[in-house]
């Protein structure tokens, strides 16, 4: 991930990200309807705790960004919009250590290596996260990037065995443990320097 400058996406460049949130969200995997824009934007957008993080090309262009939804007492969308993917599991205790990863979007036709900006984002959420007491995320995810995780030595749990979306594709509820994550980072040698690389 080092072709790429990851960090928080300043107010004056969401729009960029609402623009790469529609060319997937909507026009490509369709998992909600246009409304007639050509971005996408919802409640969790109204949020004061809502925080957004980009990958950046060192030209300033946004080639990936994640949604961090922080106020947990307001409910998440997996509580919500997201709920029959749990199968009547329960859900693990949303306290305030814990927040929520949503609308992770990357632009596949410009990026050649998706997981590696995948993996970029996550690290900048982390610091992010330990540094705010945030200590557990909850996200929904693919199998693929699910077992890219795991093997790329993050503690991260399937919450049930998930379901297919509207669209035909089999999405997961996982939970990540970022504490935990470190232990194992730091076991296999990975520095946290390297870790935390931005």
């Amino acid at each position: 991930y080092s072709d790429y400058i990851f960090r928080k996406i300043k107010k004056h460049e969401l729009k960029s990200y609402f623009e790469l949130r529609y060319k997937f969200v909507v026009e490509r995997y369709k998992w909600i309807q246009s409304c007639g824009e050509s971005v996408e934007y919802d409640i969790y957008d109204n949020r004061k705790g809502t925080l957004y993080f980009g990958g950046f090309k060192n030209s300033g262009e946004l080639v990936g960004g994640v949604r961090i939804i922080t106020c947990s007492h307001q409910g998440f969308m997996l509580q919500n919009e997201f709920k029959h993917l749990l199968n009547d599991h329960e859900l693990p205790s949303f306290d305030s250590d814990c927040a929520e990863v949503t609308r992770l979007v990357i632009d596949s036709d410009i990026v050649a290596d998706v997981n590696d900006v995948a993996l970029g984002l996550f690290k900048i959420m982390f610091k992010w996260s330990l540094q705010h007491g945030i200590n557990r995320v909850v996200f929904v995810t693919n199998e693929q990037f699910y077992r890219f995780m795991k093997k790329s030595n993050y503690f991260v749990k399937r919450i049930s065995q998930g379901d297919k979306d509207s669209a035909g594709y089999k999405s997961i509820p996982v939970i990540l443990d970022i504490p935990k994550s470190m232990e194992q980072l730091k076991y296999k040698g990975v520095k946290i320097f390297d870790f935390f690389h931005s």
